[in-house]
């Protein structure tokens, strides 16, 4: 599950405050425990002193079975079978929590076992520290409890700044690229202040773009304005011929063209603009004409290497649009192939298929797919460029769903 800002930060702050509340607690109980056992083992040497004491001013003392939590045995013999592997002079743990001591008398220099099993305290110990454990729990519980509260606190007042930051950011247009800066002298406002000014060099240049593409296509519009009256012209005053008709068609073509490649490339500035070409319906015999219109600048020899096929189509999409990608994607062809260029239409899209040649790394696969690309991606159409040694395929898919024939 992926946690968003503020989940991690209690969760940050609430495992951090566990484990260090839990280690503390540790370090707390084994320092105590440790003390606690000193100060008991203390308090058995202690006694046992008094009974050396005792020995020394009591001579005729006998072996005594545990009485009161204390057991005294002068001889191996009175011992019990269990104690006779102890042989070491000093403080023994038995298996049931009871203490013996052995040691040597201080006139007969003989073994002596003490035997200290206090059972009422022993039982009282375990009770406490099992109290003890209750206690450590419940204060862990409640500490992570108050502790998340305060993370949950702190990462509200924390995160409140980058999800207003966020929430400017995901209100940004294209129009008007403005972000309000935050005024804060933190790690945010610096943020903010960065992104502010990111998007404010964004919105420049794009302004830049758009402007350029205005100009641009504003003077271009005038010479093919002039272009276009002056072979009006020509057609009224030459004699008409059959060389200068087909002269005079093909300028006309052109200057039409290039006044439609105009009105195209400033719909494609305009991000988002309202003059959005016009969609007609698009058969398999108009697809044909397109491609043959897009071959008639082309070389006859250098024509003839492309071949076109396809079934049954009927696509509602943009004509001019279609020649211009076709154009673009044949002359790339034809420039980085040598063999037989393929044009496939079925469906809802038409595919391009060449064997590329002398392509490097270094080379370039021509700025025709960039313009492709451009007008795929304003038009809401997907493009796929699957490229290897054997193969260069362009596919484009120009309507978004196929269209009912029947309407």
């Amino acid at each position: 599950m992926k946690l968003n800002y503020t989940q991690r930060l209690i969760a940050s702050v609430s495992l951090y405050t566990s484990l260090l509340f839990c280690i503390s607690l540790g370090a707390a109980w084994f320092t105590f425990e440790k003390i606690e056992e000193s100060e008991y083992e203390a308090s058995v040497l202690h006694v046992n002193s008094l009974i050396k004491s005792l020995m020394i001013n009591t001579p005729d003392l006998e072996s005594t079975h545990p009485q009161s939590g204390i057991g005294l045995y002068l001889s191996n013999a009175a011992l019990p079978a269990e104690f006779t592997e102890f042989k070491q002079p000093g403080l023994h743990r038995l298996a049931n929590g009871d203490e013996l001591i052995m040691d040597y008398h201080p006139t007969s220099h003989q073994p002596y076992y003490l035997l200290l099993a206090p059972p009422h305290q022993y039982e009282a110990g375990i009770d406490s520290e099992f109290s003890d454990l209750i206690v450590l729990l419940m204060g862990l519980i409640m500490a992570t409890v108050v502790s998340g509260g305060m993370a949950w606190f702190l990462a509200k007042r924390l995160a409140e700044p980058v999800i207003q930051l966020k929430q400017q950011i995901n209100q940004l247009e294209t129009k008007n690229l403005r972000l309000t800066v935050m005024e804060r002298d933190d790690e945010v406002g610096e943020l903010s202040r960065s992104i502010s000014a990111l998007v404010t060099r964004i919105d420049q240049f794009t302004q830049r773009e758009q402007e350029f593409t205005r100009f641009a296509s504003h003077e271009l519009r005038s010479p093919v304005t002039i272009l276009k009256g002056n072979i009006e012209l020509l057609s009224s005053t030459l004699s008409p011929t059959p060389r200068t008709d087909r002269a005079l068609q093909r300028m006309d073509k052109a200057t039409d063209r290039m006044s439609a490649l105009i009105q195209t490339f400033l719909w494609l500035s305009r991000e988002g603009g309202d003059d959005e070409p016009e969609e007609n319906l698009i058969d398999l015999a108009q697809f044909k004409l397109m491609v043959d219109e897009c071959l008639q600048h082309i070389p006859s020899d250098e024509a003839k290497r492309v071949v076109l096929s396809g079934d049954t189509i009927a696509w509602r999409s943009n004509r001019f649009l279609i020649s211009i990608i076709l154009e673009n994607l044949i002359n790339n062809a034809l420039k980085y192939s040598t063999g037989d260029i393929l044009i496939t239409a079925n469906d809802n899209h038409f595919t391009v298929s060449n064997a590329p040649v002398n392509i490097t790394k270094s080379s370039s696969t021509g700025l025709g797919l960039l313009i492709v690309q451009r007008i795929c991606e304003a038009k809401g159409w997907q493009y796929q460029l699957d490229a290897s040694d054997d193969i260069f395929n362009v596919i484009i898919n120009c309507v978004k769903e196929p269209t009912d024939t029947h309407h």
